[in-house]
C-alpha cells in the first residue's frame, strides 16, 4: 500500500502540473485575442479620427459655395423686383406668341 501512497502522491501534483498548464495557454490565448481586437477597435478610432478634419472642410466648402449662390440669387431678385417697378421689365418683356399646331384646327 506504500507504494500506491507514494504513485498517488506522485501523479496527483504531476496531474495537477499539467491540467494547470493548459489552463494558462487557453487564458494566455484568450488575452491575445482581446489583445488583437483592442488593437483593432483603437485603429479604426484613429482612422475616423483622422477624416474628421477632411469633413469639416468639406462642409466649409459646400457652406462658402451656398452662400455664394444665395447672395447672386437674393441680388437677381432684388435686380428683377427694380425692373418691375420701373417698368422697365413690362417694355421689355414680350408677350410669347403661340404658333399654330395642327390639331388646334
Amino acid at each position: 500500500m506504500n507504494a500506491h501512497r507514494r504513485r498517488t502522491a506522485l501523479a496527483l501534483p504531476l496531474a495537477l502540473a499539467l491540467m494547470a498548464g493548459c489552463g494558462y495557454n487557453t487564458i494566455q490565448t484568450m488575452d491575445e485575442k482581446v489583445n488583437a481586437a483592442e488593437s483593432q477597435i483603437k485603429v479604426q478610432l484613429q482612422r475616423r479620427a483622422d477624416l474628421i478634419p477632411n469633413l469639416v472642410e468639406t462642409v466649409k466648402g459646400y457652406a462658402k459655395q451656398e452662400q455664394t449662390i444665395f447672395i447672386q440669387v437674393a441680388e437677381a431678385r432684388a435686380k428683377l423686383a427694380g425692373a418691375v417697378q420701373s417698368g422697365i421689365y413690362s417694355k421689355w418683356r414680350r408677350p410669347m406668341r403661340r404658333s399654330p399646331r395642327p390639331w388646334d384646327g
